[in-house]
């Protein structure tokens, strides 16, 4: 078999730009639109190609729609064109279109089809507008009569009309090319194997075609996977043959590929190949058998017997659906199968357990079929049933007697005794009257216990017993059972509906309920109980004999840390057999409990105050157990009670009165601060109460400023100076702190300490003599009052001989007043300095007889030479040449060079001249002169050298002391020469500077001399 695979069909019909197609899958644009709505229109007589990138596919697809610029109608002929050499084209492509103003979209039957890199071009139209733009690139846009080129054919594009610079108003919407379709697949063919015994046998030919009508001719069908032993593909005529005989009872599928050459584009599809056989054969039927209704093995009831004309393998199934009959249903209990696996014949069976009613179905028409894979054929076999005999009990009717107290669960009172003629399999089902009777009858017969006895409430019941042999169910017999040895439940006979009370705190193992129970056996009772929720475990108890509940033995009832407050009570009475139960349910009930403080003793500091004055706050913490309940708050100071008054919710005091210890009142109180709930219990605590003196007085320095001399050279940590503030308390407290504020200073140089003593922190050789700064002193007491004083600090000017206690002379720079007059000074001298540089760089020096100073500044201030008149331009020009040292006189160069010739000088001349000259010469010339009154002509030429830059338009000068003055300006048929050979440095300015450029051009085509000119642009 010959599978070819996908990749290798595309790989034979892609070309080399393999990976290179791009699809126009968002539709890009070509061409332009939105410029040339009111231009001009072109001729509907001529053909047009734009040979730009904006009129060239970059993609691989087909038009979709067309525009162009003015919203006309009428008809377009649209091309494709597709370069094959420089200038030759093949046109891809023609079609006629109708534009209906704005979008038109092309019919399917008139999409044209191009690929990367084609051109668009059109004709046959006016409707196409355009404007004529500048643009310095290389743009062709060709134009041409009509050429008469059939699809396929090329023209010579290069020959054609050319109109540069030109934008054209159409443009067309692409999309991606539709794929080729098959147009009789998938397909399946049914062939019969008779007519397909040999080779060459035409089984079907496929047909393709495509949406593009382009893209059909370049179609290519070609087999995608098929079995090549069996079947040939005639590519000429697309047709498949049979390779071989094929085989019956056989399905070949084959599998299409069509590719498109234009973008490659493919699709695939599905070709299946039937090869139908010959009709097998049932000889074996109809044919019938009878079985006995009682049957329940699975048993043979026929062999078929097959044949096929051609030997294929033949299966055969039954058409029923298999299962157990049941009344009204459509199974059937037989199956077909094959016999054996080294067998290929097949038989009809009965199956296992059939379970066949004669009074049901009698007879049973079974309709068999067999196949050889292709054909199907069926036979009729039928099945008649006998009639089944009824099974027999045989120790029915009868009586039976359990005794309860020897009797369990699963013992076997007795076995009932059946019979049946076949054998066949019984079953045994019973009822029972009174109903819910605790026996149960097995199909073996056994008569079993189901539950216990020991407190069973019925004495005796009738079972009702049937046999059934799956066919028949015989009359009911009856069996007597007698219950003797049941026992009686104890009975609890004073809890019904009771409910309990228990306070919290209730004494441990407080006796709270007795439960009393009877037993008509007279037997020993035993008492539990259980608690819901959980909690109650740890609560209560429970006498397992007398039946008596009591509060737990070690556990307190404590009600406000209960998370449940009532319970429910299970209680049992359980005589060794069987119990009985009751509920009692229990409440816990709250019980009022003293508050308490949490310390016995508090205390408090505290000032005089105001009437009013809430003191400082004790921070009373009080427990009560009793959750939820309110304290209130009172106070007892003795002699003093009235001084204060307390808050009941807060247990904060404040002054009933003006509290002031000048005035008696005492700086020490002891009060009992008692905490009260709501049932009137109370907890106490003592609070010990100290009052101060309150802070009325600010700190007062004894002088209202002061002013320190220190030298810079005391060491650090020596004292610098004193102050000192006093503050008028009644109880002394005094100052607590002295501060500095030395932010004048820069830094900290100054640390106090807190009698007021201030000593050197910070080295003070950085401050220069005769130095004065304001620091400022903050003197606070206790409570937080200040004042603050300003303080002086003078570093003296040094009057004693210098020695090695004393402060060191400063270096120059450390000296400040050296500054004020050495910055100035530098700065000075740099500006004279740069105006000696820009002088040296502004004037140079040259050698002129006519200047005797040997120097000259290139800046010329006079006026401009545009503004001079003739006369003037003269004068300048005779200077210039005055200041040349020519080599040669004008009659010797006249006599060299000739006399016409007077614009050519040697190059050794040239040298010394430009040497000269652009050193010294900076000419301002225009084309404006010739307006002003000057005799210079101006020239055009075309600057040909490898520059880019274009000279339009150029003055040529002579500044030669060759010239005499009456020709200095008149061009000859040299100049052109000279200017081609312009050196490449930039001969353009800047429109608004419009000064002349002066250069040098080379004469290397005739005698290699040069020349001086002035060119401007």
């Amino acid at each position: 078999m010959e599978i070819y695979s996908k990749s290798l069909i595309l790989t034979l019909f892609m070309p080399s730009v393999l990976g290179q197609i791009i699809h126009c899958t968002s539709n890009p644009v070509v061409g332009t639109s939105g410029c040339c709505s009111t231009s001009s229109a072109v001729s509907s007589s001529d053909a047009y190609m734009p040979e730009t990138s904006n009129f060239q596919f970059r993609c691989c697809g087909v038009t979709k729609s067309v525009q162009v610029d003015g919203g006309g109608s009428g008809l377009l002929t649209l091309s494709v064109w597709r370069r094959y050499s420089n200038t030759n084209y093949t046109l891809i492509g023609n079609q006629q279109i109708t534009v209906t103003g704005g979008t038109s979209t092309i019919p399917d039957i008139q999409r044209l089809s191009f690929v990367y890199g084609d051109y668009m071009g059109w004709s046959g139209t006016t409707l196409v507008r355009y404007n004529t733009y500048t643009d310095s690139g290389y743009v062709l846009n060709h134009k041409t009569a009509t050429p008469s080129v059939s699809v396929g054919g090329s023209y010579d594009w290069g020959s054609a009309d050319v109109e540069s610079n030109r934008n054209y108003g159409i443009q067309v919407i692409t999309e991606e090319s539709t794929a080729p379709y098959f147009k009789n697949l998938p397909m399946t063919v049914t062939i019969a194997d008779v007519t397909v015994i040999t080779s060459g046998v035409t089984i079907f030919t496929v047909s393709a075609s495509d949406v593009d009508p382009y893209d059909v001719s370049g179609l290519t069908i070609e087999p995608y996977q098929y079995k090549d032993d069996y079947f040939t593909f005639d590519k000429s005529s697309n047709t498949v043959r049979s390779a071989r005989q094929l085989l019956a009872d056989s399905s070949y599928t084959m599998v299409f590929v069509v590719i498109e050459s234009h973008c490659l584009k493919t699709s695939t599809a599905t070709l299946t190949v039937i090869i139908q056989n010959s009709k097998p054969k049932i000889t074996s039927l109809p044919a019938s058998i009878s079985i006995r209704e009682s049957v329940y093995q699975q048993t043979l009831l026929h062999t078929l017997t097959v044949t096929d004309p051609v030997n294929d393998y033949v299966t055969c199934s039954e058409t029923w659906t298999v299962g157990p009959e049941s009344t009204g249903d459509s199974k059937y209990p037989f199956i077909v199968r094959q016999i054996s696996a080294s067998s290929s014949a097949y038989g009809i069976y009965l199956m296992a357990w059939p379970q066949l009613d004669y009074n049901s179905a009698s007879i049973y028409n079974l309709s068999v079929s067999c196949t050889d894979g292709t054909n199907t054929v069926t036979g009729i076999f039928y099945v008649n049933v006998i009639e089944n005999s009824k099974p027999i009990i045989a120790n029915l009717d009868n009586v039976a007697i359990v005794n309860a107290t020897t009797a369990f669960t699963g013992k076997v009172l007795m076995t009932v005794q059946t019979y049946d003629e076949e054998s066949d399999q019984r079953t045994l089902s019973h009822t029972c009257n009174p109903t819910g009777c605790p026996f149960y009858v097995y199909d073996s017969g056994e008569v079993s216990i189901t539950s216990n006895l020991l407190r069973w409430s019925t004495s005796s019941y009738d079972l009702t017993v049937s046999a059934n042999d799956g066919y028949t169910t015989i009359p009911s017999e009856k069996l007597k059972v007698y219950i003797v040895g049941v026992n009686n439940d104890p009975i609890i006979t004073n809890v019904a509906s009771t409910s309990l009370s228990v306070a919290e705190n209730t004494a441990l193992g407080t006796s709270l309920y007795t439960v009393s129970a009877t037993d008509a056996d007279y037997d020993n009772i035993t008492f539990y109980m259980a608690v819901t929720p959980d909690e109650g475990w740890y609560l209560f108890q429970m006498d397992s004999t007398s039946g008596l509940i009591r509060t737990h033995s070690t556990h307190a009832i404590n009600y406000d840390t209960l998370t449940n407050k009532a319970f429910t009570m299970r209680v049992y009475a359980y005589d060794g057999i069987w119990y009985d139960v009751e509920t009692i349910t229990i409440s816990v009930t709250s019980v009022n409990e003293a508050p308490s403080f949490n310390q016995k003793a508090y205390s408090i500091n505290d000032y005089e105050g105001a009437s009013g004055t809430v003191l400082q706050n004790p921070r009373f913490t009080t427990i009560d157990p009793d959750s939820g309940d309110t304290l209130t708050y009172s106070h007892n100071c003795g002699n003093d009670t009235s001084r204060f008054t307390i808050n009941p919710s807060t247990g904060r005091l404040s002054y009933n009165g003006s509290y002031s210890l000048d005035m008696g009142a005492p700086k020490s109180v002891t009060c009992s601060i008692t905490a009260t709930d709501s049932g009137g219990l109370t907890g106490v605590a003592s609070l010990s109460i100290k009052v101060g003196y309150a802070n009325q007085f600010t700190p007062v320095f004894d002088a209202p400023s002061y002013s320190f001399t220190i030298s810079q050279s005391t060491p650090i940590g020596n004292v610098a100076f004193q102050i000192n503030a006093t503050d008028s308390v009644g109880d002394s407290q005094g100052i607590v702190e002295y501060a500095l504020n030395q932010a004048s200073m820069g830094n900290t140089y100054f640390a106090i300490l807190k009698n007021g003593t201030a000593y050197v922190y910070r080295d003070l050789t950085v401050f220069y003599t005769g130095a004065t700064y304001t620091i400022t002193a903050t003197a606070r007491d206790v409570l937080g009052l200040s004042s603050t004083v300003n303080v002086v600090i003078i570093f003296p000017v040094s009057t004693t001989t210098i020695t090695s206690t004393t402060d060191r002379e400063k270096l120059f720079f450390q000296d400040y007043r050296n500054m004020y007059w050495l910055v100035p000074s530098g700065l000075g001298a740099a500006v004279l300095l740069f105006l000696l540089v820009f002088m040296v760089i502004r004037c140079h020096r040259i050698e002129d007889k006519n200047n005797p100073r040997g120097w000259i500044c290139c800046s010329d201030t006079r006026e401009p030479i545009q503004n001079r008149n003739k006369d003037a331009n003269r004068n300048r020009l005779n200077e210039l040449n005055d200041e040349v040292k020519p080599k040669t006189t004008i009659e010797e160069r006249e006599e060299r060079y000739g006399k016409n010739n007077r614009l050519s000088i040697t190059d050794e001349e040239h040298d010394d001249e430009v040497r000269n000259i652009n050193s010294r010469v900076s000419l301002v010339a225009s084309p404006t002169a010739n307006q002003n009154g000057g005799e210079r002509n101006a020239a055009d030429w075309t600057n040909n050298s490898p520059s880019p830059l274009t000279v339009r338009r150029a003055d040529i000068f002579r500044a030669s002391p060759r010239f005499p003055n009456n020709d200095y300006g008149k061009p000859t048929k040299a100049f052109p020469t000279l200017f081609q050979q312009v050196s490449p440095m930039p001969l353009r300015t800047p429109d608004s500077l419009r000064s002349t450029v002066l250069d040098i051009g080379l004469d290397n085509q005739d005698t290699g001399t040069s020349d001086v000119f002035l060119a401007n642009p």
